[in-house]
């Protein structure tokens, strides 16, 4: 099962080499028609082509990965997304976070004003990795150096301001199987009920019409099912003795 982490990096680091063009021409190809202008797909995909387009990279992965805009924002500008974050709690300064695969970072080169955005692929002891737009393969920070790059940097560098860390708890992307157990099991749901049922229910469960799982769990706040409501109809013909009218 890949996660949206997963998927994003995967995503970002399947456009390393991608160049920049020197028009609005061959935006699709990674290296026909290399320039300066700020051209490229992520920017036509955006609305805004032609303007530097780092934070326009970050947003069309996170598009193409599938993660909504309540995860990750669609922006242009790096101030822009740090103060989307920090509005959502998920921003973390440099100093004592340990980065995450899937994590937004920021840089800077004074110290204080955001410049540039990329995403982490990787992070340990040894470095954090990058992935980023509107850079070059070099070691240094380069915030308009017009391609895609996989980049790294020493721990604590000063260039990194902080660290955005998109929500991704509700990551999990369950099959069909998965979606209907989550909707019809009664594990761990008890007895309870609502109040404006509690004749009906204590009836049809003394009666054994509608049945538990033996551990005292009834799912009567669960979604039912056509085979759940073949058996609860099954136990009542039974109960009344009228089964041997449908046979």
């Amino acid at each position: 099962m890949t996660s949206r982490a997963e998927r994003l990096v995967k995503t970002a680091e399947s456009y390393a080499g991608y160049l920049e063009k020197a028009s609005n021409r061959r935006l699709e190809d990674f290296t026909a028609n290399a320039g300066s202008g700020n051209w490229t797909l992520f920017g036509q995909w955006y609305g805004l082509n032609g303007f530097p387009w780092c934070a326009m990279f970050v947003s069309f992965c996170a598009d193409k990965a599938g993660i909504p805009v309540s995860v990750i924002p669609k922006h242009a500008s790096c101030a822009v997304g740090i103060s989307w974050f920090k509005h959502k709690g998920r921003w973390h300064d440099r100093d004592g976070y340990t980065p995450q695969a899937g994590d937004i970072v920021y840089f800077t080169h004074d110290g204080t004003t955001p410049a540039h955005v990329g995403i982490v692929r990787d992070a340990n002891a040894s470095g954090v990795y990058t992935v980023e737009g509107n850079t070059s393969g070099g070691s240094a920070l380069v915030s308009n150096g017009g391609g895609v790059a996989k980049k790294s940097y020493p721990p604590g560098c000063a260039k990194i301001l902080g660290y955005a860390h998109p929500d991704y708890k509700e990551e999990t992307e369950m099959n069909i199987e998965d979606v209907r157990r989550e909707l019809t099991s009664v594990a761990g749901t008890g007895g309870g009920h609502s109040d404006w049922a509690d004749e009906a229910v204590g009836m049809f469960a003394d009666a054994g019409v509608i049945s538990g799982d033996g551990q005292g769990n009834y799912g009567w706040g669960q979604c039912l099912t056509r085979e759940g409501a073949a058996k609860v109809l099954y136990n009542l013909l039974d109960r009344l003795g009228l089964l041997d009218r449908l046979r």
